[in-house]
């Protein structure tokens, strides 16, 4: 049958082909090693490498960042280089939490689908009320709060965590999460972001429940795809106008399939200042208590509520979610009729015995295909897909029931 689009996979291992059979759902939970044990004391941090994973031996840091009492300003930061600038990802948003526009680097395109999928609280509270015109969220000093935010300091061992659910009648396709987070310091205007590596997983349930599992991401992969300032500045409200604590995004990469049900995120982050980085709460005027989240930090040494530490009040933390509802672009099912596994490899040494699959896909509309899954197992000595070191594949227009051009 001819149909509009077709797709060639050229494996470059040799791999016994199978006909792919599954569904949208979320992949199997995992439970994974948890981090490494904090054995060192001592205020201070040392700067983490991009794409590198955190040091083992973690120092002590504070739990949160306190307007009384304020802390010195460190006036010399050092503003790191954008590790994976030239991936797509698209934090882009609309709603009132993020900036407004396509951020510098970005590619973008209009025939991306992506839309919010979950906005976990306000942070801005006085729009356009903070230094040089720009948006405030402001520390409400005045209702007896006195946190600025909370350590999430990867080179501390700090770590935040909240939940978020995927209701409705469609699974979700997260391709992005973006978090807010500063460095204490003295900033040239704008302010340029310091922000380098950014670690998360996704539990099935509250990090300091037994029964929860890690389902997604890991504490030494950075998945920091893009960083920039949100025009926010984090102040108090004796003094609106400060500008020691721009609020950057930072944004992961993400790719997975979530199917409905309630999740935790759990997240760190480094930098190249000497204060930070850290996590401001969800601020909303004449409110004292705004969430659920969890801090896991080397004070406390195991998850517990994040609390303000002038009210006692426990505090959420804003991050955003985008990517698609529904299932997945495409899925070919497993042959009712002939279940036959068939050759496709390439000999580089004998390129006449060198054999290519394709096959056909319909795209109704236009697509933003992020992850192509291939199944398959080894034959003749290989004899797994995780000892293949490439896979390429090409689409191309539909010519007669053939790829066209090929």
């Amino acid at each position: 049958m001819l149909k509009n689009r077709l797709l060639s996979f050229l494996l470059v291992f040799c791999v016994l082909w199978l006909a792919f059979s599954g569904t949208g759902a979320a992949r199997q939970a995992i439970a994974q090693t948890p981090p490494p044990t904090i054995n060192s004391e001592g205020e201070g941090e040392s700067q983490v490498t991009p794409l590198q994973p955190p040091t083992a031996v973690l120092e002590a840091g504070p739990a949160t960042e306190d307007a009384i009492p304020i802390e010195e300003v460190d006036g010399s930061l050092q503003v790191p280089t954008m590790p994976n600038s030239g991936l797509d990802a698209n934090s882009d948003s609309w709603i009132g939490s993020l900036p407004h526009g396509i951020q510098a680097g970005q590619q973008t395109s209009s025939n991306t689908n992506s839309m919010v999928l979950w906005d976990n609280g306000p942070l801005v509270t006085h729009p356009g009320g903070g230094y040089n015109g720009n948006d405030a969220s402001v520390l409400q000093s005045s209702l007896g709060l006195n946190t600025y935010g909370f350590g999430v300091q990867t080179s501390a061992g700090n770590r935040m965590a909240d939940d978020f659910e995927v209701s409705g009648a469609n699974s979700w396709q997260v391709q992005t999460v973006s978090f807010y987070t500063y460095q204490t310091g003295a900033y040239a205007y704008p302010p340029v972001s310091t922000i380098t590596a950014l670690y998360l997983q996704i539990w099935d349930g509250p990090p300091n429940d037994p029964a929860s599992s890690i389902i997604f991401g890991d504490l030494v992969t950075n998945r920091l795809v893009d960083t920039y300032w949100s025009s926010i500045y984090r102040v108090i409200d004796t003094s609106m106008t400060n500008s020691e604590r721009p609020v950057m995004v930072a944004v992961a990469s993400v790719n997975i399939s979530l199917p409905i049900g309630t999740y935790w995120l759990e997240w760190t982050i480094n930098g190249t200042g000497s204060s930070g980085p850290w996590a401001p709460p969800i601020s909303i005027i004449g409110q004292t208590t705004t969430g659920n989240a969890l801090q896991n930090s080397t004070s406390s040494g195991a998850w517990a509520a994040a609390l303000d530490t002038g009210t006692g009040t426990q505090q959420g933390v804003p991050f955003v979610m985008e990517g698609m509802m529904g299932d997945w672009l495409w899925e070919q099912p497993l042959s009712s009729v002939n279940q036959n596994a068939y050759v496709n490899q390439e000999f580089s040494d004998y390129p006449t015995y060198s054999s290519y699959l394709s096959d056909d896909f319909v795209a109704a509309k236009s697509w933003m295909i992020n992850t192509i899954f291939v199944p398959g197992s080894g034959w003749n000595g290989f004899s797994t897909l995780m000892n293949a070191t490439a896979l390429n594949w090409k689409i191309y227009a539909d010519n007669g029931g053939v790829p066209a051009g090929d």
